[in-house]
Parts: C-alpha cells; structure tokens; sequence
C-alpha cells in the first residue's frame, strides 16, 4: 500500500492475522518482528488477540515489485500506486529531491513554509530546517546535488 498523507514516500507491506504463528513466520520471512495488537477492545468483546506484521521503505518497494506479477490485477493497480509514490527520491542513493537552486530558493523566499513544502513536495519540516540551518544534508559549499526522478 502507498504510504500515508503524513508520510506518502513510505510504502509498506502488512499483515494482520489472529494466528501468532502466522504472524511470527511471516515476520521471520520478511526480516521484521510480529506485534501484538493491544486494546481493552479484545478482552471487552471476546475477540482473539490480534498480531500485526508490516514491512516498510525500500524493502517493501523491492517485495512489491517482486510479488507484482503473483498477484490480481486490482493489487498490480495498488502496487504500481504504492510504488509511484516511492519513485520520487532514487532508490539507495542518498540523494535529494532539492537542487542547490531549490534550496536557494526556499532560503530567501517570503511564501510560506506549507506553499513552498507542497511545491517542492517535501514535508513543512524540511523547509523550516532549511531555513533556519539545521538540515544536515544541505551542503555548505557549492557541492551540486541531483534532483531524483
């Protein structure tokens, strides 16, 4: 599934199940733990206790395109949905979605941070470091950076 509004560069894979022993082989499969689900709401209604088990970011991305093939063709829409989200910043590089320029102009523009963050689409946060210097990847020199695809 595509990552939330709060974080929509954030792919993921989960599984909720009622069987522990599910969850905790998917989990060993998948390199993550399994999780409990916790609320009085179980006890309360009589319900069985639930476990949760979700693989996110970029190994989620490589699954998703790995078991793309394997499923319907409404999951293949979902995934190339979840994956498009994804595709915004190069997978395992390191680099940035801001160029030098960009970060220029958000430093000495007047906008506000919410109109610069949904034009550059990043988060407010990221603009209110920028301007206040604590981005610790904004080079400090004229060290050029590449815009991802």
């Amino acid at each position: 599934m595509a990552g939330p509004p709060s974080k929509p560069n954030l792919p993921s894979i989960q599984m909720t199940t009622t069987d522990e022993d599910v969850a905790i082989r998917v989990a060993s499969l998948l390199g993550v733990k399994s999780r409990a689900i916790s609320g009085r709401r179980f006890a309360e209604n009589g319900w069985k206790q639930a476990y949760f088990v979700v693989l996110k970011g970029e190994r989620a991305y490589h699954l998703m395109a790995q078991l793309k093939p394997l499923m319907s063709r409404r999951r293949q829409q979902q995934i190339d949905k979840a994956m498009a989200c994804f595709c915004k910043k190069k997978l395992g590089t390191g680099q940035l979605k801001l160029t030098d320029d960009m970060i220029r102009e958000i430093k000495t523009s007047a906008d506000e941070a919410k109109h610069l963050a949904r034009r550059f689409d990043v988060h407010t946060t990221t603009i209110y470091r920028i301007r206040n210097g604590t981005r610790h990847d904004i080079p400090q020199d004229n060290v050029s950076l590449m815009i991802a695809d």
